[in-house]
């Protein structure tokens, strides 16, 4: 298992003073009560080794940069969106399929129906 600095619990040391808290002796031991026909034995396609805190909060920004707030859109589509409404960049479900067409219909419903019950207030940017 690789170590990461900024993830106190990776750290060797520390994973050995918790697992003879418990009573094991290594990490293997966890699942050893998993079926040997249930588990995962093929390697997961995982990105490369983030090094520091500071790369690590860079990646978590740029792909928090890709979320799209409604007030950003809502010149194109028109209507006013309720402040609490959030647009993630990416929805799964547990199948493994995409929602973002269900969620962009809810969106646009959600501004059509704001927009005929607001009185036709323009779309504001707050």
């Amino acid at each position: 298992m690789t170590a990461y600095p900024y993830i106190p619990n990776a750290l060797p040391e520390i994973q050995q003073r918790m697992l003879r808290e418990i009573g094991l002796d290594s990490i293997d031991q966890l699942y050893d009560t998993i079926p040997e026909r249930i588990r995962f034995r093929g390697s997961l396609d995982l990105p490369p080794r983030i090094h520091s805190e500071v790369d690590l909060r860079t990646h978590i920004e740029a792909l928090l940069a890709n979320n799209m707030h409604p007030k950003s859109i809502c010149r194109s589509l028109g209507g006013d969106v309720p402040g609490t409404t959030f647009l993630p960049s990416v929805t799964r479900l547990p199948s493994g399929g995409s929602t973002s067409q269900l969620t962009w219909v809810i969106h646009i419903l959600i501004l059509v129906s704001t927009r005929l019950f607001s009185n036709s207030r323009a779309c504001s940017v707050r």
